[in-house]
């Protein structure tokens, strides 16, 4: 059992490791500080955000006994290694401040 429990505890780790509590933590940030329109639309993008991340939870969830745990966990680090690229190349072509003084 230690083993199953270590791998439970990496896993756990390593998935607050991706930094996806921050980004959602900043969601309405990381939208205002690439120019949407106003502040309602930023929750906006933050709910969409909130709503694609349920309905990709879904298909996991369904699929993971079938489909097994590794090819599960691979797609979905793939997957939130994309969307990182994408925030990271949008920031890099339109630095903003994120409140710093």
């Amino acid at each position: 059992m230690f083993r199953h429990v270590i791998v439970a505890t990496v896993t756990m780790f390593f998935q607050q490791f991706t930094s996806i509590n921050a980004v959602l933590y900043d969601a309405p940030s990381i939208f205002a500080a690439l120019d949407t329109s106003s502040n309602n639309t930023s929750l906006l993008a933050t709910g969409i955000v909130g709503t694609a991340m349920l309905l990709a939870t879904i298909p996991a969830v369904l699929y993971i006994d079938k489909l097994g745990r590794n090819p599960v966990l691979l797609t979905g680090a793939v997957g939130m290694a994309i969307r990182h690229t994408i925030i990271a190349i949008l920031f890099g072509i339109k630095p903003a401040s994120m409140g710093d003084p």
